[in-house]
């Protein structure tokens, strides 16, 4: 008896795939963690001006930042950061309806933008997803053209430091399952001369497993015996002294697309 047929549009996971596709008004799908937000937000009160009735974010998912804007009173200020494809428009119109703002800006064409002050502080941000991005601010809350700002550098990196730190513990806590490969399977496997090959049609993207465990940078669901050339990895022994890690098992979701994957992802799959 054939079991109830499913197919890859009915997978959350593969929706949310399909969805990264999606034009969006978005910085991008790494998201600020909040304690880099704390550090700028900080340095805005301490060291620029606190100056202000409210604080602003409009840049998420779903929000019209330029209908927000009429909701902006005179004392208000907007820190956050916005989607870079479409900065040179935010800051032209909040420069228009005189808005105050301090922005995350891409740190190589920050000086790009004229009529405000750049601020350099030489961070590569680590944003939630694990990628790194160099990040300057722009500002109009300062008269001048650009400024250093060490501390904030400081601040920065200290953050950056408790989300690498954090990402570790996380990883290393946890043994993923072989179907579940990331960027760091495969570089481990390139520096021990592994050269593998994957077709496309045999991996599924997925942003964190069904038990809710979260994938930094993402991840793909992998059939076995799917690399063409290579195999795994043996997983390393843990010594007496190491506590041996916690094993995640595959959700039913994510072996229904496994099944998808090894069918050619074909409409239905027998039980």
């Amino acid at each position: 008896m054939r079991g109830k047929q499913i197919s890859l549009e009915d997978c959350e996971e593969y929706r949310d795939f399909v969805e990264k596709f999606k034009p969006k008004k978005t910085t991008d799908d790494c998201y600020t963690p909040a304690n880099i937000y704390e550090a700028v937000l900080r340095y805005v009160k301490e060291k620029i001006t606190d100056d202000f009735d409210k604080v602003w974010r409009p840049f998420y998912p779903g929000v019209d930042y330029e209908e927000e804007m009429e909701q902006y009173g005179p004392r208000d200020v907007v820190i956050d950061n916005p989607p870079f494809s479409i900065l040179s428009e935010i800051v032209a119109n909040y420069k228009h309806d005189g808005v105050r703002f301090f922005l995350f800006c891409p740190h190589l064409t920050c000086l790009n933008y004229q009529g405000v002050c750049k601020v350099i502080t030489d961070s590569g941000i680590v944003y939630e997803n694990g990628a790194e991005v160099a990040t300057a601010f722009i500002t109009n809350l300062l008269p001048y053209e650009v400024i250093t700002a060490p501390l904030l550098a400081q601040w920065i990196e200290q953050a950056n430091r408790q989300n690498r730190q954090q990402k570790r513990k996380v990883l290393s806590k946890y043994q993923r399952p072989p179907e579940v490969v990331m960027v760091t399977d495969m570089a481990k496997l390139c520096r021990n001369g592994h050269r593998m090959i994957l077709p496309r049609e045999r991996a599924a993207f997925i942003r964190k497993m069904g038990n809710g465990t979260q994938l930094y940078g993402g991840g793909l669901l992998v059939p076995p015996g799917s690399w063409v050339k290579g195999e795994r990895e043996k997983e390393p022994e843990v010594s007496e002294e190491e506590e041996a890690p916690k094993y995640l098992a595959l959700s039913g979701r994510e072996r229904e697309i496994i099944k998808l994957l090894e069918g050619g992802g074909k409409r239905g799959t027998g039980d």
